[in-house]
């Protein structure tokens, strides 16, 4: 059976408090430490300091008065801002020379030597014995700093630990609160990112619909406008010119022999032609126009909007330029075209006999036809009122 292992909490407590703890005893170390190197590295002889012209020794010099050369300690107990109690451990006039002297600061000074402290100091505070302050000797503030800082000690350490557990609670929160905006904004990159896979899809899709919806309405071999674009855009631009009193035209095209030019040079090069004339029309066509192919060799172009000069001047322009096209390796092919148009202008009182869109395509058909009987490669039309 394996050993029982237990487990102490407190083990990590001590553990994760050690640094804490040795950051506070290096506080009060420091705390301590300052008041009394300040006080002790502020001592020197006293006769020497208050009576500046004398200097003694070489070592009494202005460069080693501040430092604790020979060991000797002053300490008091503050009666008055300028009284205090004096006491020496040594009185070898050898290295204190002025240390007899009872002249100095107008004061006589008692020099004892192998009495105890304490002995020492309560007898002269039975006896109400204080000495004037020797001026430059010692700086008293920092014993009263260290007995101060010693009386508040427990307060200064619950302080301490006050402000180390409340800095640790703002760590701890701060770290949470850091974690979580952490995960949120790798939350909001997954959605971002989701987000922006989602538009290049509709972005796509869009593109694929459009491709789609202009593939319904494109004859594939000339790659203008097919039938079923046609019969939609007329029916619509009908309805709206005799609402509102427009005008409107239609031109319907033939390749002339078309067929015997099938026969003649093949249907690859008759598919070429079909191209190149589809082509021409629609150069020709106005951008608010539709060139469309009707079927065949045939093909119907709207004009909204135009009036029956306008539409027979872009009838007369197709006329001609449809002649001038040359075919490579075919120079002897010359393509011609047969052209019927109509034209309406609904705020005629006479264009209400032209009920439908299907009347309107019968009478450029007619006239279509009308070009053929008279030899082709014309125009003939039709205009609503005459």
């Amino acid at each position: 059976m394996p050993p029982a292992i237990y487990y102490d909490p407190r083990q990590n407590i001590k553990s994760e408090e050690k640094p804490y703890g040795f950051i506070k005893s290096l506080f009060f170390v420091l705390l301590y430490a300052l008041p009394i190197a300040h006080f002790f590295l502020y001592i020197g002889d006293p006769v020497v300091i208050g009576n500046k012209t004398q200097t003694g020794l070489a070592i009494y010099g202005p460069a080693f008065r501040p430092f604790l050369n020979f060991i000797y300690v002053l300490s008091g107990i503050l009666e008055t801002p300028i009284r205090v109690l004096y006491y020496a451990f040594f009185s070898d006039t050898k290295y204190f020379p002025y240390m007899a002297s009872s002249t100095i600061l107008s004061s006589a000074i008692e020099v004892v030597k192998g009495k105890a402290f304490l002995g020492f100091l309560l007898h002269q505070l039975e006896y109400g014995f204080f000495y004037r302050y020797l001026a430059g000797a010692f700086t008293w503030f920092p014993i009263f700093t260290i007995i101060f800082i010693r009386v508040i000690h427990n307060l200064i350490e619950k302080i301490y630990d006050f402000i180390r557990t409340k800095l640790s609670k703002i760590s701890e929160k701060f770290s949470i609160i850091k974690q979580r905006e952490t995960a949120y904004q790798k939350a909001l990159n997954k959605r971002q990112d989701a987000l922006n896979r989602m538009h290049q899809d509709y972005r796509d899709l869009s593109i694929e619909a459009r491709d789609l919806q202009t593939s319904l309405i494109t004859d594939d071999l000339t790659n203008i406008y097919n039938k079923k674009h046609f019969l939609k855009t007329i029916a619509s631009e009908f309805e709206y010119s005799r609402r509102n009193q427009k005008h409107l035209s239609l031109i319907m095209a033939d390749i002339d022999h078309f067929k015997k030019l099938n026969d003649t040079y093949g249907h690859v090069i008759g598919d070429y032609v079909l191209k190149a004339v589809a082509a021409a029309l629609k150069a020709e066509t106005p951008p608010n126009g539709h060139c469309c192919r009707f079927g065949g060799e045939e093909f119907a172009i709207i004009l909204p909007s135009k009036t029956h000069k306008e539409a027979l001047e872009i009838t007369e322009q197709m006329l001609v330029k449809i002649p001038q096209m040359r075919f490579d390796n075919y120079p002897d092919i010359v393509v011609t075209s047969s052209f019927g148009l109509v034209s309406i202008n609904f705020a005629a009182p006479d264009s209400q006999k032209i009920e439908d869109y299907e009347s309107l395509l019968h009478i450029a058909d007619t006239e279509l036809y009308n070009s053929k009987l008279k030899g082709r490669n014309q125009i003939n039309f039709s205009k609503i009122p005459w």
